[in-house]
């Protein structure tokens, strides 16, 4: 899909296509109402990726909690295996090939994180090894749960973004 489609979708197909990007309706909700100035005048990549992270910026702790909880968990060997989600199949794809010890580590920390910050760990893990994002998991675990909405949301702007340029690109 080109960048001229993508703006010009009908208020109700863009939104499906926002929130197959990162499942937040208030943020998918304000980008469309961005994205409206920009159907008059010359647009690229970029404009619009400025929007989509702009509005992800603003959004509240409880939108941002809604996206999160659209994720499989880190390692979540049921959603990989039985290929439920082939983007967490894309994005995650690599956690098949690790050690199991690394696997389980990942679930048993990631069900530490969440009764700590009552949010699954969120890692843009493209192209990470397991062994990176156990890495990362253990490191975050040490925060605050301020630090970690912050993180996670750093890493949901990573992840939308690029989904949004694979979706544009394909």
């Amino acid at each position: 899909m080109n960048l001229t489609d993508f703006i010009t979708l009908q208020d109700k197909e863009l939104k499906a296509q926002l929130l197959k990007l990162c499942h937040c309706e208030a943020w998918a909700e304000s980008v469309i109402r961005n994205l409206k100035a920009l159907k008059t005048k010359d647009v690229n990549q970029e404009d619009i990726e400025d929007i989509l992270g702009e509005e992800w910026d603003t959004i509240s702790e409880t939108s941002k909690l809604q996206a999160f909880s659209a994720h499989p968990k880190i390692g979540d060997l049921n959603v990989l295996r039985e290929k439920l989600s082939s983007q967490a199949n894309t994005e995650q794809g690599q956690i098949r090939h690790a050690k199991e010890s690394t696997i389980h580590q990942l679930a048993e920390k990631n069900d530490i994180y969440y009764k700590k910050f009552g949010f699954i760990f969120i890692i843009c893990a493209k192209g990470k090894p397991a062994e990176k994002m156990l890495h990362h998991l253990n490191n975050r675990l040490k925060n605050t749960r301020n630090q970690e909405i912050e993180n996670a949301a750093t890493e949901q702007k990573k992840i939308f973004l690029l989904r949004f340029n694979d979706y544009i690109n394909s």
